[in-house]
């Protein structure tokens, strides 16, 4: 039963179709929006700009699912969906990211405690301000998740073996 709502609240919300074959049920993807229109991956429409990220092998191969706590993992994926260094301003978090500033702030002395995550301080003039100058950071990640080796083919092609 919990499985059979689940299928109609999905086809309600436009988010699939479903159609009866005999016993079976054929099920076809529709886009995420809930336009009911044909899902279609972007890399098979070139048309459409889709935010998405992917998560390189070695979240799972070297568990990094199951040695970061929460903040760190919410910054994580924010940080995979950004450009390669990046502002992240923690005021901003509730605004952008739905997170606090505090739980931001966790997470990335978490990411840099384990050597995921750099940061580049810089002053800023700014006039208006008391001191006549503002601090502006800016991260990077590191190591497994740094955008070269994101970027880079992470599996080798195995050989033929006669």
């Amino acid at each position: 039963v919990f499985v059979s709502g689940s299928w109609t609240w999905l086809e309600q919300h436009r988010l699939l179709r479903t159609q009866r074959d005999g016993r079976l049920r054929r099920v076809w993807l529709l886009e995420e929006s809930g336009s009911g229109d044909p899902y279609a991956h972007s890399s098979e429409d070139k048309s459409r700009k889709l935010d998405y990220f992917k998560l390189p092998h070695a979240f799972w191969l070297e568990s990094w699912s199951e040695r970061l706590d929460l903040p760190a993992l919410s910054v994580l994926l924010i940080a995979l969906s950004l450009p390669s260094t990046f502002k992240l301003p923690h005021e901003r978090g509730g605004e952008w990211y739905g997170i606090s500033r505090d739980t931001i702030g966790r997470g990335v002395a978490s990411l840099r405690r384990h050597e995921l995550l750099t940061m580049r301080a810089t002053l800023r003039a700014t006039p208006l301000s008391p001191t006549g100058a503002t601090e502006e950071r800016r991260y990077t990640l590191t190591g497994p998740f740094a955008a070269q080796k994101r970027r880079a083919r992470r599996i080798p092609p195995t050989a033929e073996i006669p």
